[in-house]
């Protein structure tokens, strides 16, 4: 992806220069009431929703209760869209039948007995509903495949998560990311254009404590679904679109690209990506700071669980020197 005047890229130097990230805008706009943020433990990961990743697809078919009645349909998105509805249902069902407190999915609740119902997704316009937004990230919250990606409205619990990569022998020798994306312009777009596919949803955070501690939010890049109707007779040779697997970043310079007129000037000054490469030489001294900030695991993620990784990632941290 060539470099584009909306997105900018820079190499932090120094753990003081993370801990203080507003300070690099200048003139730009206020981190903390423009942005959003990102942590990533390994520099190579990409802006790709858990149930897009080519590395997920034969868990995903797994969780969702079969695989495609042809091989290929697993790259067709009107397959993809239904193993993700099934993932979701399967889901509200057995958390319904445990009696677990659960947001109201009427379209669930109304099939919540049958085993495999298309009038539902059929009847939807776009993926992912709005209805389902609550559900999806609660699903998401919890490890399963979903079209979200998490985003903090706090910058330093993004560089938390992306450092923490330290106490993991895979991602310790690793330089990490922290993203920010300008959500602002993009819910300015929602009345203006009517048409931004990006959208940003916010859970309540009652009741869920460690979304709460976390300032959370989710992201979704909505796609409006085609040829549904004709699910029923799915035939290889149909003329199927093909599920885009595509980073957030990449969609996004695309969709400016070709739909969004703006003076080079304007983005100079509104930036709607940065990219924050961290070295893997000031991870230790981040954590450190963090930790004293109080953005350390007992905060986190509140409770009983929070406090013994807490003491766990003390002691790894320890034989760091």
């Amino acid at each position: 992806m060539e470099n584009k005047i909306y997105l900018e890229t820079y190499e932090i130097s120094s753990a003081e220069e993370a801990i203080n990230l507003n300070a690099l805008y200048g003139k730009y706009s206020n981190l903390n009431e423009s942005y959003v943020f990102r942590g990533q433990k390994d520099i190579n990961y990409s802006l790709i929703p858990s149930s897009l990743r080519i590395g997920n697809k034969e868990y995903l078919w797994s969780l969702s209760g079969g695989k495609p009645i042809v091989e290929n349909q697993s790259e067709w998105e009107n397959w993809q869209i239904i193993a993700e509805y099934n993932i979701l249902k399967n889901f509200y069902n057995i958390a319904d039948r445990s009696g677990l407190e659960l947001p109201r999915v009427d379209r669930f609740r109304n099939n919540i007995d049958d085993n495999f119902e298309l009038s539902t997704y059929l009847n939807t316009e776009e993926w992912l509903p709005k209805d389902f937004m609550e559900i999806a990230g609660l699903a998401q919250h919890y490890g399963l495949p979903t079209r979200l990606l998490d985003w903090t409205y706090d910058y330093k619990i993004a560089l938390s998560f992306a450092t923490s990569g330290i106490y993991n022998i895979d991602e310790v020798k690793k330089d990490c990311v922290v993203w920010a994306i300008n959500h602002q312009y993009f819910n300015f777009l929602k009345p203006a254009y009517n048409k931004s596919p990006l959208q940003f949803y916010r859970p309540s955070y009652h009741g869920n404590k460690y979304l709460g501690a976390q300032k959370g939010l989710f992201s979704t890049w909505k796609i409006t679904k085609r040829g549904l109707a004709d699910l029923p007779n799915l035939h290889p040779a149909l003329n199927q679109e093909v599920i885009n697997r595509s980073p957030l970043d990449k969609l996004i310079c695309d969709f400016i690209d070709n739909n969004i007129k703006e003076s080079e000037e304007y983005f100079q000054n509104n930036k709607l990506l940065y990219k924050y490469i961290i070295p893997k030489d000031l991870k230790l001294d981040i954590l450190k700071q963090l930790k004293r900030d109080k953005y350390s695991e007992e905060y986190l993620f509140p409770g009983f669980q929070g406090v013994c990784l807490s003491m766990e990632n003390n002691l790894k941290m320890c034989d760091f020197g």
